[in-house]
């Protein structure tokens, strides 16, 4: 793909293309807009850019919209309504996030650590 040769102007993009390299598979809607957000970093940079450069964001704008007609023509879920297929992972990562950060309690005690969230569980305890 067209962003293993990021320009060094660039490099502010990276993190974003990376991240959708790594959702491509699973989450196709996603990845797409990570992509489109990183091609609106570069737009915002272009006044700074060489003339390389400026080949690159034209040659990445073109490979978004050939994504882009690519999902639309394999219909993939999420298309006709990215804020939503976007907002639906954010949250499923929102909820995983949690859920690894906080293990399930059963019979919580007074003496283990917990935040306001669990107070009622622990008041339920006694």
């Amino acid at each position: 793909a067209i962003e293993n040769h990021l320009p060094p102007a660039l490099e502010s993009m990276r993190a974003y293309l990376d991240r959708a390299r790594e959702l491509h598979a699973a989450k196709p809607v996603a990845s797409h807009y990570l992509r489109v957000f990183a091609m609106n970093i570069a737009m915002s940079l272009r006044s700074r850019l060489k003339p390389p450069d400026i080949a690159f964001v034209s040659a990445f704008m073109d490979e978004l919209e050939q994504e882009r007609s690519n999902l639309e023509a394999k219909r993939v879920a999420g298309m006709d309504n990215p804020h939503a297929a976007i907002q639906s992972f954010a949250l499923d990562l929102y909820n995983r996030a949690r859920s690894a950060d906080k293990p399930e309690v059963n019979h919580p005690h007074p003496s283990q650590k917990w935040t306001v969230v669990d107070a009622p569980k622990v008041a339920q305890a006694f």
